[in-house]
């Protein structure tokens, strides 16, 4: 028992530091909403939150946000570099771009490819 409250005392003393040092209305940093949630564990989120002075509605936000980032795919996002300009760019037809987030919203973009030069040339401010 003594070991569990030392872990919620020393939450409690990360939670107490960061609100004598922030600035008013900042938000809770990510490490420390992971220490409280890492609680959870241990303690039931009445305990925790009373102890850390946070909101009950706040922390079960947090915890469905990891949960919800648990279950997208954890691998990382890779930039793909394309070529500024292409000879076959004139033959091509239509290009299809689909981007993908990792909570599986997806946006398909459809450009003809004689406009795809302009689209680059705009984005680039050449």
């Amino acid at each position: 028992m003594v070991n569990r409250l030392l872990k919620l005392e020393e939450v409690k003393e990360h939670f107490e530091e960061w609100r004598k040092t922030r600035v008013k209305r900042t938000k809770i940093p990510t490490h420390l909403w992971q220490m409280a949630i890492n609680l959870t564990k241990s303690y039931s989120i009445t305990h925790i939150v009373q102890t850390l002075r946070l909101s009950a509605n706040a922390l079960k936000t947090q915890i469905e946000l990891l949960n919800t980032n648990d279950a997208v795919s954890t691998e990382p996002l890779h930039f793909i570099q394309l070529p500024r300009t292409s000879p076959l760019e004139e033959n091509m037809g239509n290009f299809k771009i689909e981007l993908k987030r990792p909570d599986g919203v997806t946006m398909n973009i459809q450009i003809p490819s004689s406009s795809l030069s302009l689209l680059f040339k705009t984005f680039l401010k050449e």
